[in-house]
């Protein structure tokens, strides 16, 4: 569920996941969901109408201090294969990678696919 406001639909039963950009938001978060993803980790690079605040390094540092990341939570937003080992390092349990693996391919006039599956696999060795 993107929104956090948004109440679990009467008589659910499944996995719940919420997408979180308020370090602060977190830990309450965590409790109501099996799965967070905290956005909004760098600029996203997709077009928006409005602007999206980018969490600091402080404040990650913070949340990782306080013990609020954790395996249930994923860092998603503008993440590439550069920041995955200080992402790892937070304690985060995993990430969303869209842009820096959706780069290495050109998906209208490319139809070879190497690029894009040797930097997945560079990926997965690093998750």
């Amino acid at each position: 569920m993107d929104n956090s406001s948004v109440a679990v639909p009467r008589g659910y039963r499944g996995s719940l996941s919420r997408t979180c950009d308020d370090v602060m938001q977190l830990k309450a978060m965590k409790k109501q969901s099996d799965y967070v993803f905290l956005k909004n980790i760098h600029q996203p690079r997709e077009q928006s109408e409005k602007e999206e605040r980018v969490l600091s390094d402080l404040e990650l540092d913070e949340a990782y201090r306080q013990g609020i990341l954790g395996r249930h939570v994923y860092a998603m937003g503008g993440v590439t294969i550069d920041d995955i080992p200080i992402l790892r390092e937070l304690d985060f349990g995993g990430v969303v990678v869209r842009n820096d693996l959706w780069d290495k391919f050109r998906i209208y006039n490319e139809q070879n696919f190497s690029s894009i599956i040797n930097h997945f696999r560079k990926l997965r060795a690093l998750c």
